[in-house]
C-alpha cells in the first residue's frame, strides 16, 4: 500500500510503501472485531505492528497521516474479512 505521506523510518530513511498482510487469528488477540467494523483507530496501535512489512511500531502508527490510517483500516476491515 502506497502511503500518501511517507513515514520517517530509522535515522535516515522514510517509508512510502508498506505491505499489510491478512491477519492470522493470533494477530487479532486483544482486538474486538466490532472495533474493526467501526474503523476504531485504536485497533491500529495493536494490529499494525503485527501485520506490516517492514514492521512499523506504535510510534510509526502515531505518525500516520489520517488519510493513510483510514485507508489501512478500510483495507483491513473490508478486504481482509469479506473475501
Amino acid at each position: 500500500m502506497a502511503l500518501k505521506s511517507p513515514l520517517p523510518y530509522g535515522t535516515d530513511k522514510t517509508l512510502d510503501k508498506i505491505t499489510v498482510r491478512r491477519p492470522l487469528s493470533g494477530d487479532l488477540r486483544g482486538v474486538k472485531l466490532t472495533q474493526l467494523a467501526e474503523l476504531d483507530t485504536n485497533v491500529l496501535f495493536i494490529l499494525l505492528p503485527r501485520i506490516t512489512m517492514p514492521a512499523i511500531n506504535e510510534s510509526h502508527v502515531q505518525q500516520l497521516d489520517a488519510r493513510d490510517a483510514l485507508a489501512i483500516m478500510q483495507e483491513i476491515s473490508v478486504n481482509f474479512f469479506t473475501e
